[in-house]
């Protein structure tokens, strides 16, 4: 089975960021700042904690989480 790892590019940051606004909905905030994201989850009970995942691990990002005030926050660099 051939893998799936499509590299981020300014033009698929875009397209990434999309799904995951598409995927957070009102459970979360998200924030692109220079091909990064940063989510504020919001709702962790109804967040899509396994899509955002996937849809970060997939393109090659590395994801952290923090809890810097009330709300868990994801981030994400390449």
């Amino acid at each position: 089975m051939a893998e799936n790892n499509v590299p981020a590019t300014p033009q698929g940051a875009a397209d990434i960021a999309q799904e995951l606004a598409r995927l957070i909905g009102d459970t979360g905030n998200l924030q692109n700042v220079m091909g990064a994201f940063r989510v504020r989850v919001a709702k962790p009970a109804a967040f899509p904690w396994e899509q955002v995942f996937r849809v970060l691990l997939l393109h090659g990002f590395s994801v952290g989480i923090a809890c810097p005030e009330a709300n868990l926050v994801i981030e994400a660099r390449l």
